[in-house]
C-alpha cells in the first residue's frame, strides 16, 4: 500500500492522481494539521516568491527565492520555426536552499512555490544547475518549476 509520511510523523493512504514522465503528484485524505493551497491565476513576472524547505525532520522554514525566468519555451533544434511542445508549461527560480538531497533523491521534489500573497504558482520539478557553497561563481541554484496551469490540466486528464 502506497502512504505519504507528514512532518509530524502520521502516515496516511495516498493514491496517485497523475504522472508525467518520473513526476508524480500523489493525493490522501484530508490530514488535520495541514492546509490546502490555492493555484495561482497570476500572470508570471520576475518577482520574489517563497517556498517550505526542510530545516529538520521536523521543521521546515520559509525561503525566499526568485522567480527568475517566465518560461523555457523553446524551439525545436532540427526544425528552429517550431516550438518545443508543452516547453511553455515550466518556469525557473533561483534559490539559494542547498540542502537539497537526501540519498541522492530531490528534498523539494513537487513543493509548492507561493506568490507573495500565499498561492500557488507551481511545483518544483528537479534542480537545472546547482551552485557550490563558498563560489563568488555562483550562489543560488536554478529550479524547474511546473506551471500551475499545467498542473490542473494533468490533473484534469
Amino acid at each position: 500500500m502506497l502512504q505519504v509520511w507528514f512532518f509530524d510523523g502520521k502516515k496516511l493512504p495516498a493514491t496517485v492522481l497523475t504522472e508525467h514522465g518520473n513526476f508524480c503528484l500523489l493525493g490522501t485524505p484530508k490530514h488535520e494539521d495541514c492546509v490546502g493551497i490555492t493555484w495561482s491565476q497570476e500572470s508570471l513576472d520576475p518577482d520574489t516568491v517563497f517556498m517550505f524547505v526542510p530545516k529538520s525532520p521536523k521543521k521546515t522554514e520559509r525561503k525566499d527565492a526568485y522567480l527568475a525566468v517566465e518560461s523555457v519555451q523553446a524551439y525545436l533544434c532540427e526544425a528552429v520555426d517550431s516550438m518545443e511542445p508543452n516547453s511553455d508549461d515550466y518556469f525557473m527560480i533561483l534559490c539559494d536552499y542547498f540542502e537539497g538531497k537526501v540519498d541522492g533523491v530531490n528534498r523539494l521534489a513537487a513543493a509548492p512555490i507561493f506568490t507573495m500573497s500565499g498561492n500557488v504558482l507551481g511545483l518544483v520539478l528537479q534542480n537545472c544547475r546547482e551552485g557550490e557553497l563558498g563560489e563568488a561563481v555562483t550562489g543560488t541554484e536554478m529550479k524547474v518549476v511546473m506551471k500551475a496551469s499545467a498542473v490542473k490540466r494533468l490533473l484534469e486528464s
